[in-house]
């Protein structure tokens, strides 16, 4: 998991374009677009999607995209300015939490980037929370269990300093964060995701 050279800056530092796009998905909201299960189905005034796929949609609409430009997830970065882990982190709280938090939460992550920021580095941030707070299971019953995830933990905080951590330290735990994660689970990853990227600076 090497770190990204690539300087990203969320919504490009226009606070008129998040105004925009954050206008769209709150339409979406409302018109009940999103839709649990699938990307994305039918086609403009008729399309309905998943956070991901309302989001690409919103860009459409605003022309800043091709219709049926699936890969949403991957656009992110070019199409946004944030890194495409925030994408999936979106489509996972929103297909993971219960019905009344998911249809808000596509609206909620967005609003909570601040304009201008780079989220390469948050990203740790997010997973050592996960990894702390939220990845559930008796730690005195399983010890290696325990030492394992407390330390991606810190593997995790060194990279959101941006310390350099080997390729074989990270494969050494790669897919801990999301053991035994119920909806009650994901509601919580996604207020803390949202508190979290509030507090990141420009």
């Amino acid at each position: 998991m090497p770190a990204t050279t690539t300087k990203l800056s969320a919504y490009f530092g226009d606070p008129s374009f998040k105004a925009e796009f954050i206008k769209e998905l709150k339409w979406h909201k409302k018109q009940g677009k999103f839709l649990h299960g699938s990307y994305g189905e039918g086609s403009n005034g008729d399309f309905r999607g998943c956070a991901v796929g309302c989001s690409i949609h919103s860009l459409y609409r605003l022309g800043k995209t091709k219709e049926k430009q699936w890969e949403g997830h991957a656009l992110y970065p070019s199409l946004l300015g944030v890194t495409e882990w925030l994408a999936w982190l979106a489509d996972s709280v929103f297909e993971n939490s219960p019905e009344d938090y998911s249809m808000s939460w596509p609206v909620r992550v967005m609003e909570a980037v601040p304009v201008g920021v780079d989220l390469t580095l948050v990203k740790h941030t997010v997973m050592a929370m996960i990894l702390e707070e939220e990845t559930k299971f008796d730690r005195k019953k399983f010890p290696q269990v325990a030492q394992a995830v407390s330390g991606t933990a810190e593997l995790h905080r060194q990279a959101s300093r941006g310390e350099t951590v080997t390729p074989a330290a990270w494969s050494a735990a790669e897919s801990a964060a999301w053991s035994a994660a119920d909806s009650a689970t994901f509601k919580r990853i996604g207020d803390k995701t949202i508190k979290i990227l509030r507090a990141v600076q420009a």
